[in-house]
């Protein structure tokens, strides 16, 4: 019988390569609420600036969820940087750049 040294499987190689890309991009959320133009134009500026840093983000509209509408309600738009900064509104793309720059 002849023995085969171990070789690295792709399931074993893909956590590293995970763990890397996660390093690199932040994950960035925008609480927000139906009918509210600001919340549009927080939306507008975060995928710009998402797009210029290639990272992830979602919109979570905090009517959804009674913790998030208490916590948020009057605060909306609120741009969090997972691991970051939170910022209220009003914002600017520059202060959305830095947060996430800081975050990395």
């Amino acid at each position: 019988m002849t023995m085969v040294p171990p070789l690295l499987t792709p399931e074993r190689e893909q956590p590293d390569q995970v763990s890397e890309q996660q390093e690199q991009a932040a994950s960035v959320v925008l609480y927000s609420k139906a009918d509210c133009h600001l919340c549009d134009n927080a939306a507008t500026i975060l995928e710009r600036v998402a797009r210029e840093f290639d990272v992830s983000w979602s919109k979570v509209d905090i009517t959804a969820d009674a913790a998030l509408f208490e916590k948020f309600r009057f605060r909306v738009p609120v741009i969090e940087i997972v691991g970051g900064a939170t910022l209220d509104w009003p914002t600017t793309a520059e202060r959305v750049r830095r947060a996430i720059s800081s975050s990395r």
